[in-house]
């Protein structure tokens, strides 16, 4: 996809992953709309991507609420007419072990980076469809591959998303709209303000990436038509190699996080 003029509806724009994005995408010449929770955070990007020249409009939404996900998309075409790309980005993680998790903050996980991912494709892409072209990004993780001791929560939402993404790009394929996964690493944002850093071992914590990093390979993912796409691509022999031997991939990890 040319990026140039076409227009990009990004969720969790008012920071990290998100706001990364944003501007990336407004430097390929983009028509930007962002959304998320934080209206101040998202008139300050908004002002910023037009001090440089581009278009941006801040929704404020909450994907938990199918409401404001269909007043999101109903600005959105007022304003510009049609979406090309849509990135589903907000999302959240608090890691804990399984028998000790709090179930609110399992289920506002699955609301917040499962279905409110939902609510938006199901907002969005009747819109694609008419159009005859587009493309959904879905933000997942690593974590949805690997589910490693604490992060089960937030680990089952990603699974979740990747599997309706494999679903969802089939379904859809022969109507000119793509569907590609990102899956990053440990990303230095402030999603480590709710999660635990210090459950992720400290040697893994020397890999951590920057939000820049991600926003790169989503606008590479759209241009170059990628399904699925690892931040960063060193991990994934990694999950081959889980793929051929499970079993020992599985104690490996294990033993790799009570050594953290």
């Amino acid at each position: 996809m040319n990026l140039k003029e076409r227009v990009v509806l990004i969720t969790g724009a008012s920071s990290g992953i998100g706001w990364e994005t944003a501007l990336a995408f407004a430097a390929r010449g983009a028509r930007l709309a962002i959304a998320a929770r934080s209206e101040s955070k998202l008139e300050e990007l908004a002002g910023r991507i037009s001090k440089e020249g581009g278009e941006c409009l801040a929704v404020p939404v909450d994907v938990t609420d199918s409401e404001s996900v269909k007043s999101m998309t109903r600005k959105v075409l007022e304003h510009y007419g049609r979406v090309d790309v849509l990135v589903n980005n907000a999302g959240f993680g608090v890691f804990a072990p399984v028998l000790e998790a709090d179930m609110s903050d399992m289920k506002e996980m699955m609301e917040v980076n499962y279905f409110g991912l939902v609510r938006c494709i199901q907002a969005v892409v009747p819109h694609m469809l008419r159009q005859k072209m587009g493309h959904v990004v879905n933000v997942a993780s690593m974590a949805g591959f690997v589910a490693a001791p604490t992060h089960g929560g937030y680990s089952a939402t990603k699974f979740a998303v990747i599997g309706l993404s494999e679903a969802l790009r089939e379904e859809i394929r022969d109507h000119g709209i793509k569907v590609t996964t990102v899956n990053p690493g440990p990303i230095d944002t402030p999603f480590f303000e709710k999660a635990d850093l210090n459950s992720i071992p400290k040697i893994a914590q020397r890999f951590m990436r920057k939000p820049d990093e991600v926003a790169r390979a989503i606008v590479r993912a759209v241009e170059e038509e990628i399904p699925e796409i690892m931040v960063p691509g060193s991990m994934a022999p990694l999950l081959k190699f889980k793929a051929l031997m499970p079993t020992l991939f599985a104690r490996g990890t294990g033993r790799f996080y009570r050594k953290k």
